[in-house]
């Protein structure tokens, strides 16, 4: 469910909907660790938005949640970012979140 409301998030151009389940100090690793979920809005913010919308639609697909204990889950998938009139884009993903006061969170995201 909270790959969905992400996707849905940057489909209807909500960037902080969409990096809202990320912990404050999760890390991204992209092309190297980013720190913090501030630098990882503004990341994809400059990678992949202008005018305050995003470039290409995203999709989620091939998921699987790994439980690992009860307060942890490691989700891995495929992302793909399309139309906008380019070509598709897609890549790998593994997501770590645990189980938080606020409800599931990001920890780390491993995308390729």
């Amino acid at each position: 469910a909270l790959q969905d409301s992400m996707a849905s998030a940057w489909n209807h151009a909500n960037l902080a909907g969409h990096v809202a389940p990320y912990a404050d100090t999760a890390t991204f690793m992209a092309r190297g660790p980013l720190r913090g979920r501030d630098r990882i809005r503004a990341s994809l913010e400059r990678s992949f938005w202008r005018e305050g919308k995003p470039v290409q639609q995203l999709r989620f697909d091939s998921l699987t949640v790994r439980p690992m204990g009860t307060g942890h889950a490691l989700v891995t998938g495929k992302f793909t970012l399309y139309g906008g009139g380019r070509d598709d884009r897609s890549g790998w993903f593994s997501l770590q979140y645990a189980r938080t006061e606020e409800g599931w969170k990001i920890l780390h995201d491993h995308s390729s």
